[in-house]
């Protein structure tokens, strides 16, 4: 796996689809060239897709938008 050190800063949020569209688009020109952040992609997609399983919705308690 590649150093993290050198990862794309923008990797992580593009995972995670939490980019704005320019900035999304702008990766994903970089991917076509990059292909160290295409490996490290292709090696965290799985992992990307299991944070939204890793723990379940959790509602706010009753009353809380009443007290702030």
């Amino acid at each position: 796996m590649a150093d993290r050190r050198s990862a794309h800063p923008e990797l992580a949020a593009y995972l995670l689809d939490a980019l704005e569209a320019d900035e999304r688009s702008e990766f994903e020109r970089h991917l076509t060239d990059c292909h160290s952040c295409r490996q490290e992609l292709r090696e965290l997609e799985g992992a990307a897709e299991l944070l939204g399983r890793a723990a379940p919705p959790y509602g706010a308690p009753t009353g809380l938008e009443d007290r702030v």
